[in-house]
């Protein structure tokens, strides 16, 4: 697992948490994940140069939300 990865794993645990932890939104919950910590990179400027690829769309679900 990357650092990446292990970020986007946190971000969505803690949405999930939030939002009262709900059934069956792991891949919505993922997503947004992965958009905020895209966005918080590319604010911090970590970005600039670098193709950051998550597998969002591609990967099944089981890979991607493994802990919520």
């Amino acid at each position: 697992m990357t650092h990446n990865e292990a970020r986007v794993r946190e971000m969505a645990r803690i949405l999930w948490e939030k939002e009262g932890r709900p059934e069956g939104h792991d891949l919505e919950l993922w997503c947004k994940a992965e958009q905020w910590i895209l966005r918080e990179a590319a604010y911090q400027g970590k970005v600039a140069q670098q193709i950051i690829t998550f597998p969002c769309k591609s990967a099944p679900l089981a890979d991607k939300a493994q802990t919520l």
